[in-house]
Formats: C-alpha cells, structure tokens, sequence
C-alpha cells in the first residue's frame, strides 16, 4: 500500500488536509445520509455511500478532457449547478428515495 510507505512530510502534509478539509466535509455529507438512509445503516455503509457520491462529482472534473471529447458541443451545458443537480437525483434514485425518470421511448423498446 503506497501510504504505509510514504515519506513522513507528505503522510504529515496529507494527515492535516484530511482533518482540516476533507473530514469537515465528509462529516457534512454522512450527517446528510444518516437523515435520507434507514435507521441502522452502519457508518460504514454511510462513508461508501458517501464515497459514490464523490466519486461521482469527482469524475466531472478528473475525465474532463475525455468528457469533452465525448460530448463535443454539449459539454457547455456541464455547470457545478447540473452536476449537483444530477449527482442528486441519480443517487436519490439509486438510494430508492426518489422514483427513477420515466423511462425514454427508446429505453423502453430496449435499445440503448
């Protein structure tokens, strides 16, 4: 595992990013979870939950360029406001808290 063997400043350096940035953050969003998900969902199956959600917002800005080459003309319609909005309804969706979008014509004959 590339942490256990990293060198002390940079482990040091990222122990204080973590505890100043990013746990303040996924504290939020696992505070947001506990409300949406059942009673008993383990913090555990919170931080995974979590850890989608994330990886889903992060992908917008680590793939950007293949994004761009994919969707050409249309990447302009990618704001922080639709990828929110998105992230949100999708996981809403997949969490079962909120009824998928009705299914297209074309997904509906079985065509993708």
């Amino acid at each position: 595992m590339r942490g256990a063997d990293a060198p002390p400043l940079f482990a040091s350096a990222c122990a204080e990013w973590v505890r100043d940035y990013v746990r303040p953050n996924a504290e939020v969003l696992t505070g947001i979870l506990e409300e949406l998900l059942p009673p008993g969902t383990t913090p555990f199956k919170r931080y995974l939950t979590g850890f989608s959600i994330m990886g889903q917002c992060l992908h917008y800005m680590h793939c950007k360029p293949v994004v761009q080459l994919l969707m050409g003309d249309e990447y302009a319609q990618i704001t922080p406001e639709a990828v929110a909005a998105h992230v949100t309804e999708f996981s809403l969706a997949a969490l079962g808290l909120k009824a998928p979008r009705p299914k297209t014509a074309r997904a509906a004959r079985g065509k993708s």
